[in-house]
């Protein structure tokens, strides 16, 4: 008889616990996102010549979901034109009414308003992005979405499809220097005018003192492929890892924290030739066979007649390769030290660096 009085009251307790969690967590997650809005835009405040923001336009926190409309504004670019984001979350502790344990979920869309208005119809309606989020409390969040199928034509005389991107990603937050980062996106396959121009991947794994990213492109002459590593003296804080996405913000931390670095490039002969010769046929109107033989015999020559060239590639047969090892303060390309290569990198990487402290720069 006491367990049937007291049941009651521990389903009341247990709801209650529920929605206070869910309350919470609405909160917990509102304050995250401001907080990446605001890195986000001071990062970016340091673009003197665009200035992006990411603008709030509404942010409506309900007990079990969030709607918000984000607009992404920029110098030079008509307000019209600004894209605008719409993000639905659902809070946690049971997120869409789940039995698993999570934080939150929540989907992304890029709105196909403003500049990606025109490309309505190329999209058949769909976002042009679509993200779909989903964390634990502990900071495990994985995510997948990508770029739907476009096919766009321009009359008889240009038709484009492509197959869109599918992407994901997995990044495991365990404090500011433990965490791992796992992502990859693919390219389909790409045809402009039934000319076949292949696809592609791109890839990233990190953690705090180590980042390895490689994009490849094959067609069906060959496959070109880029590999660069970076190993740094002591962990990368997660603000650090973050701005690697800025050309200056890696150049800064090349230059303070690199302990080793290495670049590979792996070119297909073949396949730059012939996609070399399809893209000038399109837009010339040119014999494709013949452009393709004019773009091989150009492409041996400046491989033979500039020095730089000779001494940056390897070439062997249709396979032309640079490798980049940098170690020890020491920079060697193919097997050779080159002092003069790092040199020339070092006093770049100091030009940038001045530039943003806001010396004015110094002669090469």
């Amino acid at each position: 008889m006491k367990k049937i009085i007291w049941l009651p009251l521990v389903v009341v307790v247990l709801v209650a616990a529920w929605l206070g969690a869910t309350w919470y967590t609405g909160t917990r997650v509102e304050a995250a996102i401001n907080d990446r809005i605001a890195f986000a835009n001071e990062s970016w405040a340091k673009d003197a010549e665009t200035k992006p923001q990411i603008k709030t336009v509404s942010y409506e926190r309900g007990l079990f979901s969030t709607h918000a409309h984000y607009v992404l504004t920029a110098d030079q670019l008509p307000p019209d034109q600004a894209p605008e984001i719409d993000v639905t979350i659902w809070h946690g502790p049971f997120p869409h009414g789940g039995l698993a344990l999570k934080q939150l979920e929540a989907h992304t869309e890029l709105a196909p308003s403003g500049a990606f208005k025109l490309m309505a119809s190329a999209l058949h309606g769909k976002p042009p992005l679509v993200m779909d989020l989903s964390c634990s409390y502990g900071g495990h969040c994985i995510g997948a979405g990508g770029v739907p199928v476009i096919d766009f034509a321009l009359g008889k005389s240009f038709q484009l499809a492509f197959g869109g991107v599918q992407m994901q990603f997995d990044v495991d937050w365990h404090s500011e220097t433990d965490y791992k980062v796992d992502g990859s996106a693919q390219f389909l396959p790409l045809t402009i005018n039934n000319q076949s121009f292949g696809s592609g991947q791109w890839t990233v794994k990190g953690d705090a003192q180590n980042v390895h990213e490689a994009l490849a492109w094959k067609t069906d002459q060959g496959e070109s492929k880029l590999t660069l590593a970076l190993a740094t003296i002591r962990p990368m804080s997660r603000a650090e890892f973050a701005k690697l996405t800025s050309q200056e913000e890696m150049l800064e931390l090349m230059a303070k924290n690199i302990k080793t670095a290495s670049l590979n490039v792996a070119l297909s002969k073949p396949m730059i030739v012939d996609l070399t010769a399809r893209a000038t046929s399109l837009f010339t109107g040119a014999d494709p066979a013949a452009v393709r033989q004019q773009a091989s015999a150009q492409f041996d020559a400046s491989l033979a007649n500039i020095p730089q060239a000779r001494q940056l590639l390897h070439v062997q047969g249709d396979a032309i390769t640079s490798d980049w090892q940098y170690a020890d303060g020491k920079l060697t390309i193919n097997g050779q030290d080159n002092p003069e290569m790092l040199a020339q990198i070092t006093n770049g990487i100091q030009m940038v660096m001045k530039q943003r402290a806001g010396a004015a720069p110094v002669a090469p």
